[in-house]
């Protein structure tokens, strides 16, 4: 009911944007661990939850970078009455930061699947049963940890998509449950977490966001001229059919771009029409043909020419 209530609060219809955006980031996640204290063949069966935050700066490409940061714990307790220690309970609490580079298919989609690899610092404070710090051993409770993840986004509309993806993180330390050489499981701990999120997209006013007019969508037949049909709800002028070539090469030059959604129907040269871009430079940033049809909900890269 949350999440349905955030998603009324932003626009539904396609719109062009600018071309970078801030991508703000809130997931809840179910966290687990492997490590001293897992039981033999029943290893991730607790669960605890946890939370977290990530920040990009982003553009529709296959290659990015993210920073997250987020809060969490996990709780374990290992009975084996054949072996000492015997029972043991730890819950450790952690705090964690961390860059990453990513890899994303199908920009252009609904469902876009991703990959990541990063690197970041790990906080951790093992408790015992009574809620107290360990004071067990000897070891650094601020570590390197390195995530890895899988997931997938369903993008709702421009603005807002949900995000489900399974992380791995790999910590070089065998002390996260406060038990180094002890315990059913030897080597280093690691975390894993199932994260379920929402993403929402700022923009940051490069050069827009520009409004499209979208009461009808271009259509052309073949042979057919857009500025003399019958049929068109108003006249294109010749201004607006001119293009503009040396402004697009300038705005793929600054990295200046718009983004747009097709519609049912629409083609490249009507688009190019409307956005005053030369047909091939648009097929080229697309890395289309020009003979090809649209499909609905294909997002475009429309190098931004000003017209006053």
């Amino acid at each position: 009911m949350l999440f349905a209530g955030i998603i009324c609060l932003f626009p539904q219809r396609s719109y062009a944007q600018a071309h970078r955006v801030t991508r703000v980031g809130f997931s809840l996640n179910g966290i687990t661990y492997l490590g001293d204290l897992s039981e033999p063949g029943l290893g991730l069966r607790r669960v605890s939850a946890g939370g977290e935050l990530s920040l990009e700066a982003w553009k529709p490409s296959a290659v990015g970078v993210s920073f997250h940061g987020g809060f969490g714990q996990f709780t374990e307790q290992w009975d084996n009455p054949d072996n000492q220690p015997g029972t043991r309970f730890v819950q450790t609490p952690y705090l964690h930061g961390d860059f990453r580079v990513h890899a994303r298919a199908g920009v252009n989609s609904t469902i876009q699947p991703s990959l990541s690899v990063g690197a970041g610092l790990l906080s951790f404070t093992p408790k015992g049963v009574d809620g107290f710090p360990l004071e067990e051993g000897e070891y650094n409770t601020i570590i390197p940890q390195f995530p890895m993840s899988a997931g997938l986004r369903w993008e709702i509309n421009q603005t807002v998509g949900f995000e489900f993806s399974y992380t791995w993180r790999f910590t070089p330390t065998d002390f996260l449950d406060n038990i180094g050489a002890e315990g059913s499981r030897s080597g280093f701990d690691a975390l894993h977490a199932a994260n379920l999120g929402l993403t929402i997209d700022l923009g940051n006013g490069l050069p827009g966001p520009v409004q499209v007019d979208e009461t009808e969508p271009l259509t052309q037949k073949s042979g057919e001229d857009l500025s003399e049909s019958a049929d068109s709800p108003e006249e294109v002028s010749s201004d607006e059919l001119r293009y503009d070539r040396a402004a697009a090469l300038r705005s793929i030059e600054d990295d200046v771009f718009l983004y747009y959604e097709s519609k049912a129907g629409e083609t490249i040269e009507a688009l190019a029409q409307r956005f005053h871009v030369p047909p091939d430079i648009l097929c080229e940033v697309n890395i289309l043909s020009c003979d090809q049809a649209l499909k609905k909900g294909t997002y475009l890269k429309i190098p931004h020419v000003s017209k006053s």
